[in-house]
């Protein structure tokens, strides 16, 4: 596919009454495609003044044209039919014209819209050789009795002209070779409606990867609601992951993978990309209020209500940085939600579409170890996975179990899961805190082992098995058979409970502002453990009614075209992950660059260059390096010798030629073969200029008061005199001008003669005294940065981007910044803008809002 545009020419081919007509009106209908006809472009090209005109009246004469001068196509069909040879003739003329036609059209589609769909019918995509130009083929297909009574049904048909048209097309075994997809079309049209929708949706593959097992969920948004296309659940062999945290990277990956496959298997399509959601053993927070003035009261935009997101989420990051700045530990952004918006300091529900000038809003920003984040990170890239979206798993929770219209009421969630207890508050139509707790399911697990002297995996099915079961039988590790009852194992656990719940009532209570909550929902497996909620219930203080197991009745948004999926409380958190997608801005993105990924802080307007800052890749690895230059003096004058240019670094995105200035995008891949170095100067004393005017006569060459030959190569930093035995008046001691007829030669330094050792000192002495007079010395180059003067050395000429070598000026830490830069009050075009000496610089970060600073 072509990578300077997003939008697709889509080939859809089939055989007569497989259902073409049906996609393709669908596609214009729903999904505004362009659509084109390869058999009516055809038409149109052989009648008159239609482009094949001419070399179709050659081919068939003129008998085969009717009255009006136009093609008798009846005519020409019946010929053609009948002569092979005249058949291959005819396509030679058509099939080059439609292709170019097409070609030319889409060229013009893509200029007005680069994201636009076009959809090419045509029943002979190979035969004409149009493959190459598309993106994607889709065939659609139908067994061959139901495509009969179509035709019978709906044109009429004659068995025996049905028979004739299907001789003559491709099988649909030999179709399927060259497609990318393949839509059965012998169901009801609701059916091939939803398989199209997924074709053309953005798919989103959402990993929740549990202590317990991986849940992987792929589906689409479409009018409102969320289409489940597969799901696909593994446990894990062994305990890889405690309180939520990776503990074994390597054997997390594995089962990620297995997931990955299985789905890749059931939907027959590859996954790249994914979106996850992170816990852990310390979840901390940070409440922050961002503000941004219009200047004038306008309407407000999605942009403007993005742009101040993002200045909120900087803010915060900041303010979390100044307050954990004693902490050794690291910690990383993964998630945030708006509580709350304003308009001109007025509450308001949402600021888009509304006028004003002072907009703002309140947000809590998430923040765990890097170390928990990384890890989820690099599991899934072994898993070769890309994350697409990062979140926290109470946000993704939240996001099905609390719909918006419940968040004026002030409710808890708790997403009991293998590890960690998530929690989420909401009160007044907003979320308004998070915490999480690291003990969940495990906790109940392990008990059960040392009571029932049995491996981890054993406790885990003992556990599952006696919500539904009395009585439950198993081996021990001395592998002798047990039996434990279901009242035996909930006595047994019943202490444990009374903590985990009162541990959770008391963050609850905390997180509420010191005040017991309304009512409490519970998702996740662990919360399925009988006594749980009423344990609950007790320890918040409120009626046992007032906690809710939460499952089914919570998932009218979802359509789940998979019927394996079970559809309990377990299935919150991964549908949540796959809708945060769509309602979470990402605050990061990864592209790789050589080989090797890079997170970049999204700031909407990235481009290569920022990458490449952030790997730290020097400034001479992308521009041009010069050889060698060298500096020296001839007859006291300064000169300057430069070495040659080497090439430029050679920078390719998605495989496309690039340079530092190309936008990037999430998952784009950078290739760059650095800069080369240019060759060293060369320069003899037989290259001056000084040299060549009085080569024919005799001279005297002295470097740095040596007597010297002219192929002498000059050296950084050498004192050279060249003088001439040209014609001279001479005067005597005398002081009288000797005029014999005949001017006498006298050469002011003799060949093979040194100056006497104190003219010597006195000429290398004055050259020191005119270097050193000189404002700037031969290797220093003065600019002004920010109001603050610096020297730069070494090289002869430099670009912007030098500048960054000689100021304090941390690259890294744009945080949804962008950089502005000027010279001389003019911005700068690019980083290899050339500079001059005593140029005036200023190089900051935007400030995208006064209340960051």
């Amino acid at each position: 596919m072509n990578q300077s545009r997003e939008g697709k020419l889509i080939g859809v081919t089939g055989g007569v009454g497989s259902g073409k007509s049906a996609v393709l009106h669908y596609l214009k209908e729903q999904y505004d495609c362009e659509i084109l006809l390869a058999d009516e472009i055809g038409i149109d090209l052989i009648k008159k003044g239609g482009a094949c005109y001419d070399a179709y009246v050659e081919l068939f004469s003129k008998d085969c044209l009717l009255e009006n001068g136009e093609p008798d196509r009846k005519k020409i069909a019946a010929i053609i039919f009948e002569d092979e040879t005249l058949l291959k003739k005819a396509n030679a003329i058509i099939h080059p014209a439609v292709r170019k036609y097409a070609e030319d059209y889409c060229a013009e589609v893509f200029a007005k819209n680069p994201k636009k769909t076009v959809i090419m019918e045509s029943a002979i995509f190979v035969e004409a050789g149009y493959l190459d130009m598309l993106d994607e083929l889709w065939l659609v297909t139908a067994d061959k009795e139901i495509r009969k009574n179509r035709l019978i049904q709906s044109r009429g048909y004659t068995q025996e002209k049905i028979d004739s048209i299907l001789k003559n097309q491709l099988d649909d075994t030999q179709y399927r070779q060259y497609c990318s997809e393949v839509l059965e079309n012998n169901t009801t049209l609701e059916d091939l409606y939803r398989r199209i929708d997924r074709l053309m949706a953005d798919l989103v593959f959402g990993l929740d990867i549990g202590t317990r097992s991986v849940v992987g969920t792929v589906g689409y948004m479409r009018g409102g609601m969320f289409y489940v296309c597969a799901q696909a659940v593994r446990e894990h062999e062994s305990r890889s992951m405690l309180d939520g945290q990776i503990h074994d990277i390597g054997k997390v990956a594995v089962t990620i993978k297995e997931v990955k496959n299985a789905l890749e298997e059931k939907l027959n399509i590859p996954l790249h990309s994914v979106c996850i959601a992170a816990a852990g053993r310390v979840l901390k927070t940070c409440n922050t209020h961002g503000e941004m003035d219009l200047e004038t009261d306008r309407l407000i935009t999605g942009d403007q209500i993005y742009e101040l997101e993002n200045m909120a989420l900087e803010k915060a990051y900041k303010e979390f940085e100044r307050r954990e700045n004693s902490s050794s530990e690291k910690y990383y952004l993964v998630g945030h939600t708006i509580t709350k918006q304003y308009l001109n300091r007025n509450p308001i529900g949402n600021l888009e579409n509304q006028r004003g000038h002072l907009i703002g809003l309140d947000l809590i920003a998430t923040f765990l170890p890097e170390d928990v984040v990384e890890g989820l990170y690099k599991a899934v890239e072994l898993a070769n996975l890309t994350v697409s979206n990062l979140t926290l798993e109470p946000i993704a929770a939240t996001t099905v179990a609390i719909p918006d219209k419940y968040r004026m009421l002030n409710i808890a969630l708790v997403d009991v899961g293998a590890g960690t207890s998530d929690i989420c508050i909401t009160n007044d139509g907003a979320v308004v805190a998070y915490g999480m707790i690291p003990k969940a399911g495990d906790a109940l697990t392990e008990i059960i082992a040392k009571h029932c002297l049995v491996d981890f995996q054993v406790a885990e099915s003992i556990k599952k098995e006696i919500s539904v079961l009395e009585e439950v039988t198993y081996e021990d590790i001395m592998g002798l058979p047990q039996t434990i009852t279901r009242e035996e194992v909930l006595k047994l656990l019943a202490p444990t409970l009374q903590v985990m719940a009162g541990e959770v009532a008391e963050l609850m209570i905390r997180l509420n502002g010191g005040k017991e909550v309304s009512a409490i929902f519970v998702v996740g497996g662990g919360g399925c453990v009988e006594g749980y909620t009423e344990e609950l219930a007790s320890c918040m203080g409120i009626p046992v009614n007032r906690v809710a197991l939460r499952g089914e009745e919570m998932m009218s948004r979802f359509v789940f075209l998979d019927n394996s999926v079970k559809r309990d409380s377990m299935l919150v958190t991964p549908l949540g992950i796959c809708l945060n997608y769509y309602d979470q801005n990402n605050n990061f993105i990864f592209v790789t660059v050589n080989g090797e990924s890079v997170k970049l802080y999204n700031n909407g307007n990235l481009h290569v260059s920022d990458a490449l800052m952030q790997m730290e890749v020097p400034n001479e690895e992308i521009f041009p390096k010069r050889g060698r230059t060298i500096r020296f003096t001839v007859n006291g004058e300064n000169r300057l010798a430069k070495g040659s240019l080497g090439e430029a670094a050679v920078i390719k995105l998605n495989g496309e030629e690039a340079n530092i200035h190309s936008h990037v995008r999430k998952n784009d891949l950078v290739e760059i073969l650095f800069s080369t170095k240019g060759e060293d100067v060369r320069i003899s004393v037989s290259d001056l200029a000084e040299y060549r005017k009085h080569a024919d006569e005799p001279l005297a060459v002295l470097v740095n008061g040596h007597v010297s030959k002219a192929d002498y190569d000059i050296q950084n930093g050498d004192i050279i005199s060249i003088e001439s035995f040209g014609e001279k008046t001479v005067t005597r001691s005398g002081g009288a001008e000797e005029k014999s007829g005949e001017v006498k030669k006298e050469p002011s330094v003799l060949p093979g003669s040194v100056y006497k050792e104190q003219t010597l000192q006195e000429e290398i002495a004055r050259e020191k005294l005119m270097m050193e007079e000189t404002k700037e010395l031969p290797d220093e180059f003065h600019v002004t940065v920010n109001g603050e003067k610096i020297i730069m050395k070494g090289k002869d000429s430099y670009i912007f981007v030098d500048i960054f070598d000689y100021i304090d000026f941390d690259l890294k830490d744009s945080r949804g910044r962008k950089i502005i830069t000027r010279i001389d009050g003019v911005p700068v075009a690019n980083y290899m803008q050339e500079i001059s000496k005593g140029a005036v610089i200023d190089v900051f970060w935007e400030n995208i809002g006064s209340s960051i600073d």
